[in-house]
């Protein structure tokens, strides 16, 4: 399980720091990314904070990796989101879109307000990737800093397809792709009885279906196509430890990449009018 344990002095835990180390990794331009998850039900083999975790282990392993160059902190990360209510056939907690977006931008403008330009979200359930659009766009209209989304499953989507075992198909939610990170992680997975029974089969030049590798002209949610029979959306069957240590491996070097980018791109200073909030 993830853990924000390190209390040495650089962590790249924002929580672990003080109010004076924040002030200064601000000052200096140091870059937060904030990991955006979901406690969701992830099939019968997988733990329902599936999504969080790899956020955060995401997070934290680019944050080492870029070994100050530049300084990285970690927020806390979002544990709950919106989902459709397809999913209340399982245990899994929802948040209304609105107020899941409310409250990313609420954060964002807090670390703008703080001293901090630069952020990246990093989201790692579905839905959410609009959802933190639209709490950017907000964070933007209300402070003039342009905050940046992304998602592993985007950045680690070019060393999946050349390993996957799986169909397209197999790897939309608690597929091949998933399972095979939770297997690198360590945690206890069992695939006894798993198979592709709920492999996506809307997957054309219309739908993508395949979250990962999937490619599509349009957004027509998988779960008003098709219903799922253990919770899955995929094939987590040829899962691997392998797999999802190649995979996250080539994530975590992405987001190094996308950190410096971000880092080194010059920004123009907006010229439209700022308000404080009222509050």
């Amino acid at each position: 399980m993830p853990t924000n344990t390190d209390s040495t002095a650089d962590s790249i835990y924002y929580a672990n720091c003080n109010r004076n180390e924040i002030a200064r990794a601000a000052a200096s331009g140091a870059i937060l990314l904030l990991p955006f998850g979901q406690t969701e039900q992830h099939g019968p083999h997988l733990p329902v904070g599936c999504d969080t975790f790899i956020a955060e282990r995401a997070a934290a392993a680019a944050a080492r990796e870029c070994n100050n160059d530049p300084q990285v902190l970690v927020l806390p990360p979002v544990p709950y989101g919106y989902n459709p209510k397809s999913l209340q056939n399982w245990p899994s907690f929802r948040v209304r879109w609105e107020i899941t977006a409310g409250y990313i931008a609420d954060i964002c403008t807090s670390a703008v307000e703080m001293g901090f330009s630069r952020i990246i979200i990093v989201s790692t359930h579905g839905p959410h990737g609009d959802v933190a659009k639209i709490a950017a766009r907000e964070v933007f209209d209300r402070t003039g800093t342009a905050v940046v989304v992304s998602m592993p499953h985007a950045l680690g989507a070019s060393a999946f397809k050349s390993i996957r075992k799986s169909a397209i198909g197999g790897a939309s939610h608690a597929g091949e792709y998933e399972t095979s990170l939770m297997l690198h992680f360590g945690y206890p997975v069992d695939l006894s009885g798993m198979d592709g029974r709920d492999t996506v089969v809307h997957c054309n030049e219309w739908v993508a279906g395949d979250f990962i590798n999937g490619s599509g002209k349009i957004s027509w949610s998988t779960w008003g196509l098709q219903i799922s029979e253990t919770g899955v959306y995929g094939d987590p069957s040829p899962a691997s430890k392998a797999t999802g240590e190649a995979v996250f491996s080539a994530i975590v070097q992405e987001y190094v990449n996308l950190i410096r980018y971000v880092r080194d791109t010059e920004l123009p200073p907006q010229t439209f009018p700022i308000y404080p909030r009222s509050w």
